[in-house]
């Protein structure tokens, strides 16, 4: 059976877009905005593609899934807006408010994670520098820097016992 269209749009097969919505339709969506469809008849299309989208998403945590993403969600959507057109619309209103106020925190978590890693990166550098230099130090003066690692773990041994004997009275 071909269902009849306004002129602009081609018509469709019911009986296999009743098989396969998916192959028809882009979005769920779309079987709601096409013209000369029923309200049963939007209903049955998008049941059928409820259950095609439950049957995948089964099979997705079987990990047999080629790594669509799930039209579960979307489907449920579209269901719920042909039953409660007015409800939806202003579910609608309040998930793009907060998917913006999620988008707008992700933005701002993504800048001072930025901010962080040049912070690190710089750091990195001015030790990488520091070590650099030390080694020249070490090369060319070898007896200096021997002495200076001798009194320095001299200095770190006196002040753990100093530490350690004022514990123990």
């Amino acid at each position: 059976m071909t269902q009849d269209t306004p002129q602009g749009t081609s018509p469709i097969d019911i009986d296999a877009a009743l098989t396969s919505p998916s192959a028809y339709f882009a979005q769920p969506q779309d079987v709601l905005t096409y013209p000369g469809l029923s309200r049963k008849l939007q209903q049955k299309l998008l049941r059928q593609w409820e259950q095609d989208a439950r049957q995948l998403a089964i099979a997705e945590g079987e990990g047999m899934g080629g790594g669509e993403e799930s039209m579960l969600g979307r489907v449920s959507q579209a269901l719920r807006a042909l039953d409660h057109p007015q409800e939806t619309s202003t579910n609608d209103t309040v998930a793009g408010e907060a998917q913006a106020s999620i988008g707008a925190a992700a933005r701002s978590v993504a800048a001072g994670l930025q901010k962080a890693a040049r912070r690190v990166q710089h750091a990195a550098s001015r030790t990488e520098g520091y070590i650099t230099e030390s080694r020249k130090v070490i090369r060319t003066q070898p007896i200096t820097a021997a002495l200076c690692i001798f009194a320095l773990g001299y200095l770190f041994g006196r002040l753990g016992s100093l530490r350690l004997s004022g514990g123990r009275r």
